[in-house]
């Protein structure tokens, strides 16, 4: 049986709320520095991008997981959806992923996700317009029942937010 989060509680995660101890998300036991995750984004094609992450956020095909520092091992399929990266210093990075994996480990106190994607994208290597083109390209094709064409909608649909 899965736990429901209440929206509120899984908010104060995203918001650096703290915990009884008084400790943020994903702030180590003895109050120090915030533990990271090592984040690999990667298709078969190439390495998309690679880095340290004080939380990533993902669209699973059964709803959203948040990753923090120290998480526990994870097997998580990936839906066509924004997938949210808070960097170090507050900023958030954002990619699309066209489906794939996301698999999450911990070894020697290093937390690492790997998210393995047959297509993914950052926010700024994205042309807004092109996009648009191919929703609208993506829509009629789905308008006369074709399933690939709505998963291609699905997709666009998601750049679009991606790139803003």
């Amino acid at each position: 049986m899965r736990r429901r989060v209440r929206p509120s509680a899984r908010a104060g995660l995203l918001h650096g709320r703290r915990d009884r101890g008084g400790r943020r998300a994903g702030q180590a036991a003895g109050g120090g520095r915030v533990v990271t995750v090592e984040v690999h984004l990667v298709t078969p094609e190439r390495e998309v991008w690679t880095g340290d992450v004080q939380i990533l956020v993902a669209h699973g095909t059964d709803g959203m997981v948040g990753i923090l520092g120290g998480h526990a091992p994870l097997l998580v399929q990936l839906a066509i959806a924004p997938l949210r990266m808070q960097l170090e210093d507050g900023t958030w990075l954002v990619a699309v992923v066209d489906g794939g994996f996301l698999h999450v480990s911990s070894d020697e106190g290093v937390t690492r996700a790997d998210v393995l994607a047959a297509n993914a994208e950052l926010a700024d290597q994205i042309d807004v317009a092109a996009a648009r083109a191919r929703l609208e390209e993506a829509r009629a094709r789905a308008a006369a029942d074709d399933e690939l064409a709505a998963a291609e909608v699905a997709k666009a649909e998601a750049r679009i937010v991606v790139a803003g």
